[in-house]
């Protein structure tokens, strides 16, 4: 071997050698004692490898307190013998039930608001569906056929069919004598609490509000004899309280005592089984407040048995003028600006005063009321040049605005088996 190919050897031995070489005992041990903590440590000094790099079993006490939290009291009482099982073993418990029931509560309690109170369907949701398709192809867009003219008559009948179902929410099985004192109310929220004083009959009549006083004055009228033998001496003067200028003045005490006090309550509820007095309550329900309100429901093409209850449902929650405000403000199809003065020039007007003169809307005063609304959406609906909200989407849009309890009242309403979705002829 010459000197050239020696040097050649040497070079290619070094290089192996560099490449096979360990890693330097100086940077690998730092490492291994890291990982190993103290207890490589310990291992080290009595002896056990003297020196030598190995891998040391968890020690105990980290293994003992991970299992004793997982499986908490029932692993504990399990390890220390019992039920069958040697002390010390190790062995999976049975979750603690309440643990299990209350995940449970919160999963549906989520579930439901997230879906709206709609029930989660059996098939998986990732499923496609049987008409998908990738191109779009030129098929004609499908059209809907046009809602059918109102024909049916809105009898007086059919307005207390409406009515009943609605007030079930209200009186229930009681119907007329169903009663509801001021301390019923007393429960809600404290920022929501309002005195209403005593409430009684079909749809639950109230004293703040002077609707009371209304039903009183009928009730009167209708049979003044018997309307004393039931309210007594006292009974003028519940007429003229329950009929004051202002909500305080109609809460005032007759006779010593609130309306909501036991005696008067025993006499209403004497009241309501009374048929003049079951009478002079459906007047006061189909003249005060449902005839009322069939203008703006016509407007906005809530036409439907259905949707007239859901229309009146609000009445009877809110009021008759807050009932309206807010079914236009849910349903109502003329949002902002651009959209009522579209209207208005469709229609052929410069301004609202002139509209609101044009509809018999009084006074003229040209602000976009609640009235002006309904009325300007009822004018394009007959026109019909103008695409508006049909009954049924109308109807959504109300129960889609609701809040507990309104979302269930109306939801229930929705789903009502009382109704046969006729539309009537309003008149309007």
């Amino acid at each position: 071997m010459n000197q050239a190919q020696a040097l050649t050897d040497n070079q290619t031995a070094a290089r192996a050698a560099l490449l096979l070489a360990d890693p330097p005992p100086d940077i690998f041990e730092p490492v291994v004692a890291v990982t190993q903590g103290f207890a490589r440590g310990r291992a080290m000094a009595a002896g056990e490898g003297s020196g030598e790099l190995h891998l040391i079993e968890p020690p105990p006490d980290i293994v003992e307190p991970v299992v004793a939290v997982s499986q908490g009291a029932a692993a504990v009482r399990a390890m220390g013998g019992g039920e069958g099982r040697p002390a010390g073993e190790w062995c999976l418990a049975d979750p603690p039930p309440d643990v299990v029931e209350n995940v449970q509560v919160v999963a549906q309690t989520a579930t439901a608001a997230a879906l709206g109170d709609e029930v989660a369907p059996d098939v998986p949701l990732f499923l496609k569906e049987a008409d998908y398709a990738e191109e779009l192809a030129d098929a004609p867009d499908p059209e809907r056929a046009a809602e059918t003219p109102a024909t049916a008559p809105l009898s007086n009948e059919e307005i207390y069919r409406i009515i009943r179902e609605v007030a079930l929410a209200d009186s229930g099985e009681e119907l007329y004598w169903a009663v509801a004192t001021d301390r019923d109310f007393a429960a809600g929220p404290a920022a929501e609490r309002r005195q209403f004083g005593l409430c009684f009959g079909l749809v639950l009549f109230t004293q703040e509000s002077g609707r009371l006083g209304s039903v009183l004055r009928l009730m009167r009228r209708r049979d003044p004899d018997a309307f004393k033998l039931v309210f007594g001496a006292d009974a003028d003067a519940l007429v003229e309280t329950t009929n004051a200028a202002t909500p305080p003045e109609r809460l005032r005490p007759v006779g010593g005592e609130p309306l909501w006090g036991e005696n008067w309550v025993g006499r209403f509820r004497r009241a309501g089984e009374v048929p003049a007095f079951q009478a002079a309550q459906n007047e006061e329900i189909i003249e005060g407040q449902f005839r009322p309100m069939l203008r703006v429901a016509a407007g906005l093409g809530l036409t439907t048995d259905r949707c007239l209850a859901m229309v009146y449902d609000r009445v009877v929650t809110r009021g008759l003028g807050g009932g309206l405000r807010w079914v236009v403000q849910a349903a109502g199809p003329l949002r902002t600006a651009q959209q009522r003065t579209h209207a208005l020039r469709t229609l052929g007007f410069d301004n609202v005063a002139q509209f609101q003169t044009s509809a018999s809307l009084t006074p003229a005063s040209g602000v976009f009321d609640v009235k002006t609304h309904a009325a300007l959406a009822g004018a394009l609906r007959r026109q019909g040049d103008s695409t508006l909200p049909s009954a049924d989407e109308s109807a959504r849009r109300l129960y889609g605005a609701a809040t507990q309890p309104a979302r269930w009242r109306l939801r229930r309403l929705l789903d009502s088996n009382a109704f046969t979705d006729v539309a009537y002829d309003l008149g309007n």
